[in-house]
């Protein structure tokens, strides 16, 4: 498919996390197909098929406005916030397509939203490289303001065996680049933040500052990283521009370990 990934997942999570949170027999199935397009090429249409309670027809244009919840009117807050389907089209719009929808009420629904096939291309495997970096010789700096967070990450960055600094704030984050840069050892190669910081600190204006500071002369930090759970479009928009990497939360192990792996064999 020809679409930005993280937008494409971030799509697929709030329509699978609005069809779980009604469907409360049978089951959700996510599936995709081919179909033709509206020019010569082809498209994927991504789908999401629930057994829930459906939606009348009188509310299938505003489901998808912001805070609006069918069967909450009380509001109650442990149901959401009527935001997952809004996030959803709004993202969607990003990718130049639009959210689909078919619905029976009392029986399901299926959403879906279509992207254009990608031509196949050929691919190659490097070579293993002797003597490549290893993830144990990486040198991360963790900026976070959550204890909890900072004691997980600690834990897997430990266990990993890589060498790590955590603080909880951009100004200690600064000085311990500061320092790094007067060491002989080796610099930081990755800067995770937390987006959503104490004393209004955004974690991505911090790290786009970074791409402008150079550690020591003539270097650069290869891999900075913003970890956030916020599913905004237009901070998605900022984070690729930015050519920021981009980690959700709750932050998955595996996905962390494969950043780290990619940046150290670069």
């Amino acid at each position: 498919m020809t679409a930005d990934e993280v937008l494409t997942e971030q799509i697929l999570v709030n329509l699978i996390a609005n069809a779980l949170r009604y469907t409360h027999a049978g089951g959700v199935v996510v599936g995709a197909r081919r179909r033709a397009g509206s020019s010569s090429t082809s498209e994927v249409v991504l789908q999401v098929w629930d057994s829930g309670e459906g939606i009348a027809e009188d509310d299938r244009q505003r489901i998808f406005q912001e805070f609006v919840q069918i069967g909450n009117a009380e509001r109650d807050r442990r149901k959401g916030l009527g935001l997952g389907l809004a996030i959803a089209a709004r993202t969607a719009e990003l990718l130049d397509t639009r959210i689909e929808l078919d619905s029976q009420f009392g029986r399901g629904s299926r959403f879906g939203f279509a992207l254009q096939q990608a031509e196949p291309q050929a691919m190659t495997v490097a070579p293993m490289i002797a003597g490549a970096a290893p993830i144990e010789r990486l040198r991360v700096l963790i900026v976070d303001d959550d204890p909890a967070v900072r004691e997980a990450l600690s834990l897997l960055l430990k266990g990993w065996g890589v060498t790590y600094t955590i603080v909880e704030d951009t100004a200690s984050a600064r000085e311990a680049l500061d320092r790094a840069a007067l060491d002989e050892g080796p610099p930081y190669q990755v800067v995770l933040s937390d987006h959503r910081l104490r004393e209004g600190h955004a974690g991505l204006d911090f790290l786009a500052g970074l791409k402008a500071r150079a550690p020591r002369p003539g270097e650069t930090i290869p891999g900075l990283a913003l970890v956030t759970g916020d599913v905004d479009p237009e901070l998605m928009r900022r984070v690729g521009e930015a050519e920021i990497f981009l980690i959700h939360k709750p932050v998955d192990p595996a996905r962390l370990r494969a950043l780290l792996n990619h940046l150290a064999s670069a």
